[in-house]
């Protein structure tokens, strides 16, 4: 996987890197720990289960590496994924929150 970060492109800062995904992955544990405590602490607290949850709506960039959907896919089942547009997605619903 290549990661480029091109609207910041110059000779100088060239921030195009290729990643292992299963690197990448490794490097991500700490925030899917915390992904996986922070589902938890909402299931507390709204007082559900994860099998009381229809669907479960995945947006943006982040919610299409494979590894994160493996963990909602683990916890929910992958029936119960739902994704529109990952990048336009985000604005969609901030937009709605803030009508």
């Amino acid at each position: 996987m290549t990661f480029r970060f091109d609207e910041f492109y110059s000779e100088a800062l060239d921030l195009r890197r290729d990643v292992d995904l299963g690197t990448y992955e490794e490097g991500c544990a700490a925030v899917l720990d915390a992904y996986r405590a922070a589902i938890d602490e909402v299931l507390v607290r709204a007082g559900l289960t994860a099998d009381d949850v229809d669907d479960v709506s995945l947006t943006g960039g982040t919610s299409q590496l494979p590894f994160v959907r493996g963990l909602f896919a683990e916890r929910f089942g992958p029936g119960r994924l739902r994704s529109a547009d990952a990048f336009t997605s985000v604005c969609e619903g901030l937009a709605v929150a803030a009508a």
